[in-house]
């Protein structure tokens, strides 16, 4: 048996308390998966078209769809034909076989891109959250909502609303964060939401962190308070998450939701 120097032995002790305790503050804040899905490993979900406000009177119901594979789920845009416009309406989708407990702090990550050609000057992706209703034309949807809008091709002009819909009708909470440079297909974005938490980590209702990501870096990073915010989830209630275009066809991969 080899004899340690009495300090080499005490530095081997502090280091190894260090990293026990270590890996046990890893297992306790270790994340709780709620679901993943289009990684290509995942099984895909149940997801379900939601109803927002009423259609342009020329633009389909049934004719737009939520392509939904293994490794990605596409939005099919409705519009530009007849009466219907080009940028469409809101179409929102939900994951209905996953609900969320709104009381804890949770957090949805996705990789995403929004394809060319621009039919608008919209060409919104959108993660919903904090879910209730939307599933019959008499009951529509009720969320809170982060997006990226890019108005423009060449230049990569963008703007992001902390939003979100009450009885399927449009709100936001002002100011928008603008910019240019934003990127779209094939460049793929990274979007995390984080609800019921602060900028520095803690853990606070109705308070959501943003950070949105492109092969440049973070391009935005924020907090907002959804406190005033004219729809409220019912507290008794649990929530689910799902996603919104308007005026554009996006593609979202390596969706996570987690606690």
């Amino acid at each position: 048996m080899v004899k340690l120097p009495r300090i080499v032995f005490i530095l081997l002790i502090i280091e190894f308390n260090c990293f026990a305790q270590q890996n046990s503050q890893e297992s306790k804040s270790s994340n709780q998966i709620i679901f993943k899905e289009f990684n290509g490993v995942s099984d895909n979900g149940d997801w379900r078209k939601q109803y927002g406000k009423d259609y342009f009177p020329g633009c389909n119901w049934n004719k737009w769809f939520f392509e939904v594979k293994p490794n990605y789920g596409k939005m099919h845009l409705d519009g530009g034909y007849g009466n219907c416009p080009a940028e469409g309406n809101n179409q929102h989708v939900v994951r209905y076989d996953k609900i969320i407990d709104q009381r804890r702090s949770y957090t949805i990550e996705c990789d995403f891109y929004i394809e060319y050609p621009f039919p608008s000057r919209i060409n919104s992706f959108a993660v919903n959250f904090n879910i209730q209703n939307g599933l019959s034309r008499d009951d529509k949807i009720n969320c809170w909502s982060i997006n990226l809008d890019i108005h423009e091709e060449k230049t990569g002009r963008y703007s992001m609303k902390s939003m979100g819909f009450k009885k399927g009708s449009f709100r936001e909470l002002l100011p928008n964060r603008m910019g240019s440079g934003a990127k779209a297909s094939p460049q793929t974005n990274h979007l995390k939401i984080e609800v019921n938490r602060r900028l520095d980590g803690s853990p606070s209702s109705k308070w959501v962190t943003v950070t949105w990501l492109d092969t440049n870096g973070v391009r935005e990073y924020f907090e907002v308070n959804y406190k005033n915010f004219p729809y409220q989830p019912k507290t008794e209630q649990p929530v689910r998450i799902g996603f919104n275009t308007h005026g554009t066809e996006w593609v979202v991969r390596n969706l996570k939701v987690y606690y």
